[in-house]
């Protein structure tokens, strides 16, 4: 297993390229043809709320025509708030239609991207839980709460890469595939026992999915189409960090 830190690679030259059609596209500015809860659209994309007093927690979710699990790409904006970094914030969770309880789970905890691939956890020593976390893990890159980051995720041949701003930002390799095809994926939650665990805070829009592996520069190309959605709300997240007010 190989994890990247965005802060010690080598950025390479990008071009713009033409992006394949996508079998999935939602901006996610509204709810249309989609199963949600608790969850406010808008310019932002989806916002999912805090748990209402009942313990309804916030999800949506997509259903589209099966795709093998052996070789897709899942890309959007996410943008997370800073809670307990103790707890995962879910950002997705894939469902294998041929055994239901099995996920592909992808998660912000510690301020990191990690997850699980259908029972191997992308964050533990050679995909073992009881190996615990691995060191490749605690040096990855720390992402801010409150920015946008576009995530892209592809999967190939039992290697998944994990792209954040079209950059490298983890490679998980000799993952064991088996027979998977996924037809529903859940955002900002995940669906366990009748109900929805490790809710997502914050919002996620732009949501592409694709039945196959993107090139870098098809990624690159990608969050450079998008990249006016959230351009401004970036700006004015990096203008917050100074203190404008001379009287102060």
């Amino acid at each position: 297993m190989s994890l990247l830190c965005l802060s010690c690679q080598e950025k390479r030259q990008r071009q713009t390229v033409a992006v394949p059609d996508s079998i999935i596209e939602h901006r996610l500015t509204d709810g249309e043809n989609l199963e949600a809860s608790n969850i406010n659209f808008g310019n932002n994309g989806a916002a999912f709320l805090p748990a209402t007093k009942t313990g309804e927690i916030a999800y949506l979710s997509v259903d589209f025509p099966e795709v093998s699990a052996t070789s897709m790409n899942m890309s959007m904006w996410i943008r997370f708030s800073d809670t307990d970094p103790r707890l995962p914030q879910m950002i997705f969770s894939a469902q294998d239609s041929l055994q239901p309880r099995a996920h592909f789970n992808l998660w912000v905890a510690g301020h990191r991207i990690t997850g699980d691939f259908f029972g191997q956890p992308l964050w533990a020593e050679n995909y073992n839980y009881n190996n615990g976390r691995s060191a490749q893990f605690y040096d990855l890159f720390k992402l801010e709460p409150g920015k946008y980051y576009f995530l892209s995720v592809n999967l190939s041949s039992g290697k998944l890469e994990i792209y954040i701003n079209s950059e490298l930002y983890s490679e998980h390799e000799n993952l064991a595939l088996g027979a998977r095809e996924i037809q529903k994926v859940y955002f900002g939650a995940e669906p366990k026992q009748g109900e929805f665990i490790h809710p997502f805070y914050g919002n996620i829009r732009n949501v592409t999915i694709f039945n196959r592996a993107l090139t870098e520069n098809e990624i690159y190309s990608l969050s450079v189409a998008t990249f006016k959605e959230v351009e401004e709300f970036n700006r004015q997240f990096e203008l917050s960090k100074f203190n404008f007010d001379a009287n102060e």
